[in-house]
């Protein structure tokens, strides 16, 4: 017959095992994601600073442009002119 009373109790401990797994997997995945973040801080700086390069390079750009209009249009009044 079963011993229904508890005498001989053979049960586990349950959680108590885990504590220190689940401890240490949440320091692990905590400094997962702050590198994760710190990652993505160095990542939208420097595209910040492609931004601003490539705006400086079109404003240039369109200068150059400007100006090569600019002697185009002188171009062919002194041509009209001298006609």
């Amino acid at each position: 017959m079963l011993n229904l009373t508890g005498g001989d109790n053979t049960t586990n401990k349950p959680g108590r095992s885990l504590l220190p797994v689940l401890t240490v997997l949440f320091v692990v995945s905590y400094g997962l994601l702050t590198m994760l973040v710190v990652e993505q801080g160095r990542t939208i700086d420097s595209q910040r600073s492609l931004i601003h390069m490539l705006f400086s390079d079109s404003v240039q750009l369109s200068s150059m442009k400007g100006r090569a209009i600019q002697k185009q249009q002188a171009e062919a009044q002194s041509k009209t002119q001298a006609q």
